[in-house]
């Protein structure tokens, strides 16, 4: 996991996902990296599903939901890694 212990910019680390569904305004800059499952990201376009292999950016202040019917794990990278404590918020 990349913290505040080893970084004073960016957070990163991998997460699990499975018969989710996660309604999210994305108040940071964030990549994500699918390596297992399908990963739904439900946008004000439409759906689009990501797959092993894919790359996401999610810039700030994106509102999605995150659909993951299967186990789905992915690699994700964001700035700044304190949002939370930014905004005066909690992580979830």
């Amino acid at each position: 996991m990349i913290n505040a212990d080893i970084s004073r910019t960016m957070g990163g680390g991998i997460e699990y996902l499975e018969n989710a569904s996660i309604d999210w305004t994305v108040t940071y800059d964030e990549v994500l990296f699918i390596h297992e499952g399908t990963l739904t990201i439900e946008l004000d376009d439409g759906h689009h599903e990501c797959n092993p292999g894919d790359i996401v950016w999610l810039p700030n202040g994106t509102h999605l939901k995150y659909i993951a019917t299967e186990r789905t794990g992915y690699f994700y990278c964001l700035y700044p890694f304190d949002w939370a404590a930014r905004q005066g918020t909690v992580e979830p």
